[in-house]
């Protein structure tokens, strides 16, 4: 949340990082003036109101403390200001941590899937950079850009609500693009499929469960007779079948192919059963992804194809098809402490040098 803040309100970030140090300077003084009064007081001799010397200081002391509760409370109220507009970029700051924590995890995949922090913040302030306007740098007479205060632009919470989804997809696909980059063919559907699950799972589209459903293919451990389907159907794929009525929406499909089994047949046989109509109720009542996990237990062949449509119609054709390598695009995204490998010949492992 800080980076976005920062970036977003470079303003609000500077103004409260003021705060912090003026309170803490206020702290201090507090501190320094008790000890003053104490030390006054200890010393003093006689009669301490005839001291002038001793009540002067203890009334200048008194002012000053008066003066940094005001400033404190002001400073307080302009600190709560700054967390509320903060909390409102917050969903922002969850999907880019969701993003990173996704890019840790790709290392179980394969060793060279290794991200640094400092490489996904250089990606993550490229995706804001990319839909931020950037106003035109002024030159003095020496060639030197001349340093112009940024102007401030308010939201309001609907143009901030609107500004937050922007962000959120543009730095969404930046990192995806990035990690492409660096993937093996055979893994880019795989990873394309990690991103759109665990955004629809977190921003609460879809529950963990049917998730697991599908990268899983769960097996029910009873799954009873077949009946007429085991004149057509693979006697692995049952228990798959059975297996999905743990899903509500799958309640009483091996009864339903039991009765249809002529109609299920057809459409297990069809050469693209993703795009098939399904029978019964069931070409109402599923969902498009309630149909990935039907095709992973029943014909999993086709689950790539269907793969592909759903991410590209949930999440935009550019996490399907991508865009023929661009070296500037890359050059931008490295630095001195964030290298880029280019493996070009098989069976080069640069992991020694990672």
């Amino acid at each position: 949340l800080t980076l976005v803040v920062g970036k977003e309100r470079a303003d609000l970030a500077e103004l409260n990082d003021t705060l912090i140090k003026q309170q803490t300077g206020f702290k201090i003084k507090m501190s320094e003036l008790e000890d003053s009064i104490l030390t006054r007081l200890a010393n003093a001799s006689g009669d301490i109101t005839e001291d002038v010397e001793l009540i002067e200081g203890l009334e200048e002391t008194k002012r000053i403390s008066t003066d940094i509760t005001k400033k404190s409370a002001v400073a307080k109220e302009t600190q709560a200001s700054i967390r509320i507009t903060s909390q409102k970029y917050a969903s922002v700051a969850d999907r880019s941590s969701m993003l990173f924590f996704l890019m840790s995890d790709l290392a179980k995949i394969h060793s060279y899937y290794v991200y640094s922090l400092a490489a996904f913040t250089k990606v993550f302030y490229r995706g804001i950079d990319l839909v931020t306007e950037q106003p035109e740098v002024e030159l003095d007479e020496d060639g030197e850009p001349i340093e112009e205060e940024k102007e401030v632009v308010e939201l309001n919470d609907d143009e901030l609500a609107a500004r937050c989804i922007v962000l959120k997809e543009s730095i969404t696909l930046t990192t995806f693009n990035y990690i492409r980059r660096g993937l093996f063919e055979k893994d880019k559907l795989t990873v394309a499929t990690l991103v759109t699950t665990r955004i629809a799972v977190n921003d609460e589209l879809l529950q963990q469960e049917e998730v697991l459903y599908l990268f899983l293919g769960k097996i029910a451990p009873d799954p009873g007779n077949m009946g007429p389907l085991h004149e057509w159907m693979p006697e692995a794929i049952w228990p798959k079948v059975k297996a999905l009525e743990g899903l509500k929406r799958f309640n009483g499909l091996g009864d339903a192919m039991h009765s249809d089994s002529d109609d299920w047949l057809a459409w297990f046989d069809g050469a693209a059963p993703e795009l098939a109509k399904l029978p019964g109720d069931f070409q109402k009542s599923l969902t498009p992804f309630d149909r990935l996990i039907l095709l992973r237990a029943l014909r999993p062949d086709r689950l790539s194809n269907a793969l592909s449509t759903y991410i590209g119609n949930v999440m935009g054709k550019d996490y399907v098809f991508q865009q023929p390598f661009d070296m500037a695009s890359t050059f931008d995204e490295t630095s001195s402490q964030t290298p880029v490998f280019f493996v070009l010949f098989p069976g080069v492992d640069p992991t020694p040098w990672v």
